[in-house]
């Protein structure tokens, strides 16, 4: 099995499934319950993290899906600033001589920003994750439940360097869920804070639910 895993980094590169798997194997044969709580979160977020760097031009795509592509506004500005024939010729003989390059840069600038407010948008506003027992948590928010007892104290080597690598003790909130190591950030703490959740285990549809969902209908209270 393992020699069909690539070797290298992500998103091409297989390394850290290879690693994962390895670390599931040594999880059955852990000698206490925090050995392995820890190797198999340590698995876990070597998936995530392959996953989400091969994901990441797909997950970008997606947060600017509802967002006013910026190349169209960089158009659109331009056309309300030189909405007539006169005044887009005046502009385009000011770009042939390099006097337009300011404005140029403003336009972009602003376009940028306009983008990167959006996405801080959609993170806060939009993201949302749904746990059972009525918990719903803001991808843009830190996490309100702390980590179990056997994960408050790291003692694996491995585990402990992608945790520094992926959460450092200092970082804040997600802002912006389009940044890999922002949402790797707050991937790695909800691993570590649910691993231990066996609500995470119960079936998320009720048998009704169920039916209705293969009806091709959508229950009411969903």
């Amino acid at each position: 099995f393992y020699d069909v895993l690539q070797p290298g980094e992500p998103p091409d590169g297989q390394r850290y499934l290879r690693q994962a798997f390895e670390h599931y194997t040594g999880a059955l044969a852990a000698g206490d319950d925090k050995e392995r709580a820890e190797l198999l979160l340590l698995a876990n977020l070597e998936i995530g993290f392959h996953e989400q760097t091969r994901l990441q031009p797909e997950i970008l795509e997606a947060m600017d899906a509802p967002i006013y592509d910026p190349a169209l506004l960089r158009s659109r500005l331009l056309d309300e600033l030189f909405p007539d024939r006169p005044s887009r010729l005046r502009l385009t003989v000011a770009e042939l001589f390099g006097r337009a390059d300011t404005l140029i840069a403003a336009r972009d600038r602003l376009a940028d920003e306009a983008q990167r407010i959006s996405r801080l948008a959609v993170t806060e506003l939009m993201m949302t994750l749904e746990l059972p027992v009525n918990r719903v948590l803001r991808l843009g928010k830190p996490l309100p439940d702390a980590f179990p007892p056997e994960l408050q104290d790291i003692d694996n080597d491995a585990l402990r360097a992608l945790l520094a690598q992926v959460a450092p003790v200092d970082a804040g909130a997600v802002e912006d869920w389009s940044r890999l190591p922002e949402r790797m950030r707050f991937i790695s703490d909800l691993f570590r804070t649910y691993h231990l959740d066996a609500a995470l285990f119960d079936p998320p549809f009720t048998t009704e639910q169920l039916a209705m969902i293969s009806e091709g209908r959508r229950p009411d209270d969903l």
